[in-house]
């Protein structure tokens, strides 16, 4: 596992948080509070630098998402209607550390080929010529999303190099914050340790995959922005099919602390 932050992906997370989480809870920490036994209060007191840093970039990237104003909807997931953001499927890619490792073709290329295969995947036929039909048959999005996607698809009105300067920006923000969780980050690395977040339930999912995939291996890293202990994709290499594990900073950092402050004290 690499010690490394994955700009490209804590990127496109930071989006997907401040386009469907209210300003109210940009302080709050990427976790499922009610799954551990100490309050809300009591973790949010020992995590503060990780608090500053979560609460920095949120308020940072609203400010830049009010100059796209058009981009939310990429990364929009419309509860109601039960349609899943756009971009979902490179959110969890294996992607390179940063997007300016790609040029605006490169990306817009990647994008492309996987949304055609996360589509195929998903049963519906799309071809890449991204016909205005195939687009709209595309049931599983709504009205609005399926215009973007045929937006973006052809980059009308420059849709996929506004995307591109999005992402860079969001980049840049994170970069700019990193120094307030780069200690937590060491954490997990050198006290932790990789193995160690290797639990039984992963292995088990890595196995229940591997029914239908031949996993010739997995990779590791780790997003600081991922609310849940540990997530898991697949991708192609050389025409090898391997894993790619991430796990989440704050679940990973919680993971096995004692559940009560008297169980601290007795300790």
């Amino acid at each position: 596992m690499k010690k490394e932050i994955n700009y490209f992906n804590e990127a496109l997370l930071l989006a997907t948080r401040i386009c469907n989480w209210g300003e109210k809870t940009d302080s709050d920490l990427p976790i499922n509070y009610q799954k551990y036994g100490l309050s809300k209060e009591q973790i949010d007191l020992e995590h503060q630098d990780l608090i500053s840093f979560y609460n920095n970039i949120r308020r940072e990237g609203r400010s830049v998402l009010n100059e796209f104003p058009e981009i939310e909807i990429f990364f929009k997931n419309y509860r109601n209607e039960k349609t899943p953001e756009i971009l979902y499927f490179l959110t969890y890619s294996r992607l390179q550390k940063t997007i300016k490792y790609y040029s605006t073709s490169d990306l817009f290329a990647v994008i492309k080929s996987e949304f055609i295969k996360n589509m195929q995947s998903l049963g519906y036929e799309l071809s890449p010529e991204f016909h205005f039909h195939e687009i709209d048959n595309l049931k599983l999005f709504n009205e609005q999303q399926r215009y973007l996607i045929y937006k973006l698809l052809h980059n009308i009105n420059h849709t996929s190099d506004q995307l591109y300067q999005f992402i860079l920006l969001m980049e840049q923000i994170i970069k700019n914050q990193e120094h307030l969780i780069l200690s937590r980050i060491d954490e997990i690395y050198n006290e932790t340790g990789p193995e160690k977040l290797i639990s039984e339930e992963l292995e088990s999912t890595i196995d229940s995959l591997s029914k239908n995939h031949t996993i010739v291996d997995v990779e590791y890293t780790l997003f600081i922005q991922f609310p849940q202990l540990f997530g898991l994709s697949l991708f192609l290499e050389d025409e090898l099919t391997k894993g790619f594990c991430y796990f989440g900073l704050v679940p990973c950092l919680l993971e096995g602390q004692p559940k009560s402050i008297e169980e601290k004290k007795r300790i």
